[in-house]
């Protein structure tokens, strides 16, 4: 499993992005991210990509599975859809930071 988060919007309007690849993981670190997708529901659900602009210096999210076939999700703070992949932001963000420091 590939997931890919690109995080555009904010005060600069700056783009990150980041991937992980589960097959590169240890593997209670690949299964614990592939559990997390699954309990966010992108593997159940239609790809779905969001129009909607939102607030200019917002965060905006785009979340991409790829596993047997690909799911693409656009995610924004402050709807239901955000608040059930929450915590796998979060982990993607942390995972991006830890590997962005210890590469320094």
């Amino acid at each position: 499993m590939r997931i890919t988060l690109d995080r555009t919007g904010g005060f600069m309007g700056m783009r990150f992005s980041t991937t992980v690849d589960t097959d590169s993981l240890p593997p209670e670190e690949a299964d614990s991210l592939r559990a997390m997708v699954q309990s966010a529901g992108l593997l159940a659900e239609k790809p779905h990509v969001s129009s909607s602009p939102g607030h200019p210096d917002q965060y905006g999210y785009m979340v991409t599975v790829v596993e047997a076939g690909q799911n693409v999700y656009h995610v924004r703070p402050g709807t239901r859809r955000y608040a059930r992949v929450e915590a796998l932001l979060d982990l993607l963000m942390a995972r991006a930071k830890r590997g962005q420091r210890q590469a320094r």
